[in-house]
């Protein structure tokens, strides 16, 4: 079975957390997660973290409405994630 985790089809049903993190966040992941703790940021979409984090769903992105830049938010797995390690 592989291990890779693959892109879920809009109409699936959400998979838990637990299921779809199989390895642990780096430190700059983590400090991505607390910058986004406080608010929405700008941050360049193409930085390994950030990749990485949407992958797993921890963040999203955040179009605005004036078309300006994008910006990125944690999601609700990002959050408990951050409750978890007690900074949420």
């Amino acid at each position: 079975m592989s291990k890779a985790v693959k892109a879920r089809r809009p109409d699936a049903a959400p998979v838990p957390l637990g299921l779809r993190l199989r390895r642990m966040l780096s430190a700059h992941e983590i400090a991505t997660l607390l910058l986004l703790l406080q608010a929405p940021a700008e941050l360049m979409a193409a930085t390994p973290d950030v990749i990485a984090l949407r992958e797993v769903g921890l963040v999203q992105v955040v179009e605005s409405e004036q078309g300006g830049a994008t910006t990125f938010a944690l999601t609700a797995d990002g959050s408990a994630v951050l409750r978890a390690l007690g900074a949420g």
